[in-house]
């Protein structure tokens, strides 16, 4: 992510060659064993490789041909890749403009997303297990989603989150017919009934709906309908309230940033304690709130200017805190101060402070 070389001794743990070759083989991309930090991607939203890197680091579907977003939720791509443009426009030489086509990469990314989710969802639909799973016995993650073998529950999930990631693709309502006549969401006839119905088309029809599926706390599929009906303020609180994602809130954002940006500006003025001394976090949530004049007040305090003092309260070493589960905190400390700076100055429009 630092392409001078300054972060590269902090991404190294993420890059695990299988082969135990003497180079890293980017390629070789396996899910990082800890969560990126925050430093780590504000390091990588400088880096004029973001869109390489993005090509390289994501797996390239994985061993076998599936795509989850808890494995790249787990590489950071929405805090770096998505809302890049976000006051970039006209920064000086020292920031790295918009990369042409990177809003590409990550729809390319919600496609392989939606497309793996449908062949996981057909494939439980007709064998009854899940990817990784083998009869009676649990070999995975995704085996442990189905702990008391509720196959209707996991069919009715599953089938929510192939309708989700089509219509973050960008799918329509006319499509996600046309979807409907493969048997792909076939598992679920409420779905069917609800897509066909001939009210589908009303926007009022489909809100009530989508409040009515996330009283029964399925909310993947609300977020789809909302966002079927053009309420994607609707959609963005509930991936925020209810999912606690803010990668996600980013990708479903990424071409109206505008309706992200006030939830960013509210998170960053309840950030808890030990989260606000990690002036990394509060730098990239001004930046993607679009907060300059925040991010500018956060690049130029002294050591220890607005960092509440550190809980004595037992707590274990705040370095490996977690913002969101997937985002490490990073408090400032004196020895990255000119890390810190540099960045913060590549991210605004001045040269490093």
């Amino acid at each position: 992510a630092g392409h001078h070389g300054h972060r590269r001794e902090c991404l190294e743990p993420y890059l695990v060659d299988p082969g135990g070759k003497d180079e890293l083989d980017f390629r070789g991309f396996r899910v990082p064993m800890r969560a990126m930090s925050t430093a780590d991607v504000c390091w990588a939203l400088c880096s004029e490789k973001r869109r390489l890197v993005s090509e390289r680091l994501l797996p390239s579907a994985g061993a076998d041909g599936r795509w989850c977003w808890p494995s790249i939720r787990r590489a950071g791509v929405g805090w770096w890749l998505c809302g890049a443009g976000i006051g970039c426009a006209g920064l000086g030489s020292h920031a790295h403009p918009p990369i042409k086509g990177e809003i590409e990469v990550v729809d390319s990314m919600v496609t392989k997303l939606a497309q793996s989710a449908v062949a996981t969802l057909r494939t439980f639909e007709k064998t009854g297990l899940l990817p990784g799973q083998k009869r009676g016995a649990s070999v995975d993650v995704f085996a442990a989603s189905d702990p008391d073998g509720n196959h209707a529950k996991t069919l009715r999930r599953l089938t929510d989150e192939a309708v989700f990631w089509y219509v973050l693709m960008g799918t329509t309502l006319v499509r996600l017919r046309a979807l409907l006549k493969t048997g792909a969401l076939s598992g679920e006839p409420g779905l069917r009934a609800l897509l066909q119905h001939e009210r589908s088309e009303e926007a009022d029809f489909m809100r009530k709906n989508a409040f009515r599926l996330l009283q029964l706390h399925r909310f993947h599929l609300a977020i789809a309908l909302f966002m079927l009906c053009d309420c994607l303020e609707d959609a963005a609180r509930i991936v925020v309230s209810h999912l606690h994602d803010w990668q996600l809130l980013l990708v479903l954002t990424r071409r109206r940033p505008q309706v992200s940006m006030p939830l960013l500006r509210e998170h960053l003025q309840a950030l808890p304690c030990f989260q606000r001394r990690d002036r990394w976090l509060r730098l990239l949530l001004a930046w993607h709130a679009g907060d300059m004049d925040l991010a500018r007040e956060v690049a130029e305090e002294s050591d220890g200017d607005g960092d509440p003092p550190a809980p004595d309260d037992g707590r274990c070493d705040e370095h490996f805190e977690l913002f969101d589960a997937s985002l490490r905190v990073t408090p400032t400390t004196a020895g990255d101060r000119q890390g810190f700076e540099h960045v913060a100055g590549m991210l605004l429009r001045s040269a490093p402070l």
